[in-house]
């Protein structure tokens, strides 16, 4: 279903990605690691989180001053205050979303990581072990001594 541009999980990403980039910067400056050209890249970006929230907030007014002159509005006072209410809450729903999903995969993450089945266990450590001896250079001909290594002429 369409809708407006930067408002689904995307957006939200983003402005909370934005705000990591901002928070970081200052903490690195109290620090003495920031530099003017990293604050340039985190003004860029936090100048087109605000131009994107300020078009949301001017997209609100028109829809709002748009509804209000519908003639259903002026009819039933109580469908205007809806609508009123409505619209924040709206503007909550994505970040419900982006919670509800973090949530979860946090859960399947915990769950998969200790039903790990003994067998899969054994698998994953006897690849681990052979890239280990594959890696080592002392250990050639070693991890299969059926193979005879022949020097180059």
């Amino acid at each position: 279903m369409p809708g407006m541009p930067a408002t689904g999980l995307g957006g939200i990403f983003y402005a909370i990605l934005v705000l990591w980039i901002v928070m970081r910067e200052a903490w690195r400056a109290l620090s003495g690691g920031s530099s003017m050209a990293t604050w340039r890249r985190a003004g860029k970006v936090a100048a087109m989180l605000a131009a994107i929230l300020a078009g949301f907030y001017l997209f609100g007014m028109a829809i709002g001053h748009l509804a209000a002159s519908l003639p259903l509005l002026d009819l039933n006072p109580y469908l205007a205050r809806a609508i009123q209410a409505l619209m924040p809450r709206l503007a909550i729903v994505p970040f419900a979303i982006l919670a509800v999903l973090m949530v979860a995969l946090q859960l399947v993450r915990w769950l998969l990581s200790r039903r790990i089945p003994p067998a899969a266990a054994q698998i994953a450590r006897q690849t681990s072990n052979r890239r280990e001896e594959a890696s080592d250079p002392d250990s050639v001909g070693k991890a299969h001594p059926e193979i005879e290594l022949v020097s180059a002429p």
